[in-house]
């Protein structure tokens, strides 16, 4: 038809600057001829060479494309384009401008006498990352300005595209400016004047995460309540931290760990939970409390694995904790979920 000649014109035109979004709904269209798809996908090697788009693309696809179609958009990687030239190019720009930023920043804050606080926002202000808008953000909570501070973070998804740890981490650093906000208005140091109840709070809040907002109120909590958690050292194990491996007693030489899997995250209507145990532990719960440690929803469950759905649609927005327990009582997985309206 001729309206598949058209937007075969359309998107070509526009190439190789089709994003992975555009790929998938061209991939996607009723009846689009494998040829011209395969076309389309040759003509933009750097959007086929995402994460996990090539196994989309055969297995997940309305109209998976043949092996031998595969194998000729694969071989197009081969091929630089203006784009991938400009892309590095712009890349090399801009980790050049963060390196100047950050050493003009290390210049002010070696000022032993006074920081400059207007001068180190300009900097960030300049810098159109993500770590510069937490940078800029923590700025303004220095200085009081609640509002500007979540109003750079809540503008995180305008410049980026947030995936589900990234959002995540967003709804984590909101909440900790709204628990600055609270501490700060009643006259009170965050250094030392928390409650215990409080200090339970942010450690709630932290769970087991490594980015921004939880490793600065874990340096929070260490230095100033002597409550500090394993060291973050990039293993793969539940905590992030190195250990010895153990053989299990099967001979496989690895340990079967708990598994709490929370989809979709941020949810709004329902809540999917999958959960995992060893074979040696029984699961008995999954508690999910607010910030405040308040039991929003308790169920009972069986089983070395299983799965529920919980109904959150009454639920407040906010961020919660979902934790497993075994029949014994001890914890055995936690994982925060964000509820949004």
């Amino acid at each position: 038809p001729q309206d598949f000649l058209d937007l075969r014109a359309y998107l070509l035109a526009k190439s190789p600057y089709l994003s992975v979004d555009a790929l998938k709904q061209a991939m996607d269209k009723p009846g689009f001829p494998d040829a011209i798809r395969a076309e389309i996908c040759i003509a933009n090697p750097e959007g086929t060479q995402k994460e996990g788009f090539i196994k989309w693309l055969q297995l997940e696809c309305t109209q998976p494309l043949p092996p031998y179609l595969i194998a000729s958009i694969m071989a197009s990687w081969d091929v630089n384009t203006y784009r991938s030239t400009l892309e590095a190019q712009m890349a090399g720009h801009s980790e050049g401008y963060t390196a100047a930023a950050t050493e003009w920043s290390d210049h002010y804050l070696a000022d032993s006498v006074q920081v400059p606080l207007d001068s180190l926002l300009r900097i960030w202000q300049e810098v159109r990352t993500p770590a510069a808008r937490y940078a800029e953000a923590n700025l303004y909570l220095d200085r009081g300005a609640y509002i500007a501070a979540q109003a750079v973070i809540n503008g995180l998804p305008l410049e980026h595209k947030l995936k589900t740890p990234e959002v995540l981490e967003q709804q984590r650093m909101l909440d900790w400016i709204g628990f600055v906000q609270s501490i700060r208005s009643s006259s009170r140091s965050l250094e030392y004047d928390l409650t215990a109840a409080e200090v339970d709070q942010l450690e709630s809040l932290i769970g087991d995460e490594q980015d921004r907002p939880a490793i600065w109120i874990s340096n929070l909590l260490c230095f100033h309540y002597e409550r500090c958690r394993m060291v973050h050292t990039g293993g793969e194990e539940e905590g992030g931290a190195k250990d010895l491996s153990v053989p299990s007693p099967t001979g496989t030489g690895s340990i079967v760990i708990s598994t709490l899997t929370l989809v979709p995250n941020p949810a709004s209507n329902w809540l999917s939970i999958t959960y995992a145990v060893p074979l040696n532990e029984r699961a008995s719960s999954i508690v999910i409390q607010d910030l405040t440690g308040r039991v929003v929803h308790q169920a009972t469950i069986a089983g070395s694995q299983g799965q529920m759905v919980w109904d959150c649609r009454a639920i407040p927005a906010g961020t919660y904790t979902c934790r497993l327990y075994a029949a014994s009582g001890a914890r055995l997985a936690v994982e925060l979920a964000v509820i949004h309206p």
